[in-house]
């Protein structure tokens, strides 16, 4: 009898112990796809139409991703506003990322991070930055 108590009692403390640790992790409210998001990605390439415009347009492009789902971009003109915006998933979907107004298609690993999406000439994003910007972007960035 005292076996099983013990038992139950070890399996009790145990499960404490990691709901807890659950808990640490998700302190920040974010998901796991989000907090991967987190930090500082720099540009390795540009394409537009499939042609590389990478240099001069975007060779200091940087991008920091906040935990309060806003970010911060560098030398991000004309597409992204340099006074940054805030970001979401797009029905928690992790595949579909909404950059300040800017829809595009996510694909991440640990280190690279690739948005893709389409500028149609009119009004990109909340803040009403130049149109004719018309095409298709692909933007592949790193981790720093």
């Amino acid at each position: 009898m005292k076996k099983v108590v013990f038992s139950v009692l070890l399996v009790s403390l145990l499960f404490s112990f990691l709901s807890c640790a659950d808990d640490d992790n998700n302190s920040d409210g974010l998901s796991e796809i989000e907090r991967r998001i987190v930090g500082t990605w720099e540009v390795q390439t540009v394409f537009l139409n499939g042609f590389d415009v990478t240099n001069p347009s975007y060779t200091d492009f940087a991008i920091l991703f906040r935990p309060d789902r806003s970010y911060f971009a560098i030398d991000s003109e004309p597409i992204f506003t340099p006074s940054g915006g805030f970001w979401q998933f797009l029905d928690n979907d992790p595949d579909r990322l909404e950059i300040g107004g800017v829809e595009s298609m996510l694909s991440l690993d640990d280190d690279t991070m690739i948005l893709v999406f389409q500028a149609t000439g009119e009004q990109i994003g909340e803040s009403g930055r130049r149109k004719g910007l018309d095409g298709d972007y692909e933007f592949t960035l790193t981790r720093t």
